[in-house]
């Protein structure tokens, strides 16, 4: 009833209806498959990216199960990014730095979702192995109008290059905001 529903809404009240991890499975399943067919009709210089929840996360065997499901549809690592949100980060879960951790070792890419809303501190860019910032929407809606949240953006994707990571930039819909 609710119509088409962004992300940053829809996975909150997807945990709190505690629905979020079989609705992940679901995801990671058919975007693992949605690849192997694209890689073969020839499409291999590609990746897909998808959220993935902090319930998802911190489930045991996670990590196993994604590298299976790879390994069964036979596409490499380096075709899936994972979209890792900052409270993912801030709760410093040993399995959740070490999952993520394995993941990166096999190839697959990390992302670290809305950054800059959270509540992570920048002690996690370097702990957690994260090769891409994505800058959310909320700082790109009110810039370049907003001479702060311009600096903020600016300072967000000199960091991110300085860090060797790819920044995305959400929500940019005007030559002054991609500017």
């Amino acid at each position: 009833s609710l119509g088409l529903m962004v992300p940053e809404r829809f996975m909150p009240i997807a945990e709190r209806l505690g629905v979020i991890v079989q609705i992940g499975d679901w995801v990671l399943e058919n975007a693992i498959a949605q690849l192997r067919l694209w890689r073969e009709a020839g499409y291999d210089d590609l990746f897909v990216a998808i959220n993935v929840s902090t319930l998802q996360l911190v489930r045991p065997g996670f990590t196993d199960e994604v590298l299976e499901r790879l390994r069964r549809a036979g596409v490499p690592p380096e075709c899936l990014v994972l979209e890792i949100n900052e409270s993912a980060l801030a709760a410093n879960v040993t399995p959740v730095h070490e999952g993520l951790a394995m993941l990166r070792r096999e190839g697959m890419g990390l992302a670290l979702d809305n950054f800059g809303t959270g509540d992570s501190s920048l002690s996690a860019l370097v702990r957690y192995p994260v090769d891409m910032l994505k800058i959310d929407r909320s700082f790109i809606r009110s810039a370049p109008a907003g001479e702060r949240e311009t600096a903020i953006v600016r300072a967000i994707i000199a960091m991110g290059h300085q860090l060797n990571m790819k920044v995305i930039a959400n929500g940019v819909e005007s030559e002054a905001q991609l500017g």
